[in-house]
């Protein structure tokens, strides 16, 4: 059964200014995760007997693997003969903690470990190339604190980074930061602890359909902490959940349209035993436009942005050929055929050029939807 858990009071200012009225999360306590809970495959680290580190992920191509060799991490990629094994990534800290790894759906990857003057570096790996290229836009010098490595957590061509770096009071502080290019371009970090709520053990972070960050840890106190991270760097307060015993996890939950976006929140309770949250969310207060391509119940935004050009109409009903950019993450650049509400095959025309959103919907078909026309291309 739902409830508001007592050491959930509010979170106040959420969304807004110090006049936003006190909003509550709704937690709910679950004997097991749903089955239905959607699971990013979790990376897994091993130390050799040297000390060497790797990090290794599930793809479909099968297992890629970051390896530190002598100042140089390496990618292993199993299974896909037209990527070089043990192609270099870049130069890292002789003693570098375990690198983060993550990949997105078109086989490009971002990784982030200690580079060689301390601070954190971030390299994008391109399928189309097969190289990895240095992130220049990145969120500046952030170093690990001893004992901890730098995690990373996504959602379609989303990704946040999550750090703990040592403050001048030689206390854990943790931070993060986002990237909606699958790593390409990155804002600038963001404290999410507080003197309050200094970390024990390393974070967990979900991203919901509404671009939202939730960001989990266990505090110095041992509590289990929550907190919001929206916008342009902006956090909602910190709610603490009681006492825990384990590290957090967190996946997020499919859930219909008009359901409001939540997540599942497990961690080692004092118990010894594992505890399930549902964890819902308050609705997003923002304005949405009726052709946002979301629900305005919960501010998903549907899709993906894009920038194109309408090539020739089709056969089939409501199609056209389009030439659209590199989706970061999702989609290289490419010539697809897509359809198009009825009501604008009549408005579109070869030459044309747009901003609009893509989605690969249930029946199969890309549909282009939400399209703003720029102007026309005179070949």
């Amino acid at each position: 059964m739902a409830r508001r858990w007592p050491q959930v009071a509010a979170i106040v200012a959420l969304l807004g200014g110090s006049a936003t009225p006190a909003i509550a999360l709704t937690i709910e306590r679950l004997p097991a995760p749903p089955e239905a809970a959607a699971r990013e495959t979790e990376a897994r680290h091993a130390v050799s007997s040297d000390g060497r580190w790797s990090v290794t992920v599930q793809s479909p191509q099968g297992e890629i693997t970051l390896r530190q060799e002598p100042g140089v991490p390496r990618l292993v990629r199993a299974d896909q003969p037209g990527v070089p094994p043990g192609r270099q990534v870049g130069p890292a800290a002789v003693d570098s903690p375990p690198a983060a790894l993550t990949l997105f759906p078109d086989g490009s990857a971002v990784t982030v470990f200690a580079g060689p003057d301390g601070p954190l570096v971030a390299y994008t790996y391109r399928p189309a190339t097969a190289t990895w290229q240095q992130v220049t836009t990145w969120p500046g010098d952030l170093k690990v604190a001893p004992g901890f490595s730098p995690g990373l957590a996504r959602r379609d061509a989303a990704v946040v980074l999550l750090a703990i770096t040592t403050t001048d009071d030689g206390e854990p502080a943790l931070w993060a930061a986002t990237s909606n290019t699958a790593g390409q371009r990155w804002s600038n970090a963001a404290r999410i602890s507080d003197a309050s709520t200094v970390p024990a053990g390393p974070p967990a972070a979900v991203i919901l359909p509404n671009g939202h960050v939730w960001i989990a840890w266990r505090d110095t106190h041992g509590n289990m902490v929550l907190r919001l991270l929206y916008g342009a760097g902006q956090t909602g307060d910190p709610v603490r959940l009681g006492p825990a015993n384990g590290d957090p996890h967190l996946r997020p939950e499919p859930t219909p349209p008009a359901v409001l976006p939540r997540f599942i929140l497990s961690f080692i309770g004092l118990d010894g035993a594992t505890q399930y949250l549902r964890v819902t969310p308050p609705a997003p207060r923002f304005a949405w436009t009726t052709d946002c391509g979301c629900d305005p119940m919960t501010g998903v935004v549907r899709g993906h942005a894009v920038r194109g050009e309408i090539l020739t109409p089709q056969s089939e009903p409501s199609g056209f050929k389009v030439r659209h950019d590199e989706i970061p993450g999702i989609l290289p650049a490419a010539t697809r055929v897509v359809r198009v509400d009825p009501r604008l095959v009549d408005v579109l025309a070869p030459g044309q050029t747009f901003l609009a959103r893509l989605e690969r919907r249930d029946d199969g078909d890309w549909w282009l939807f939400d399209i703003r026309l720029l102007r026309r291309i005179e070949h």
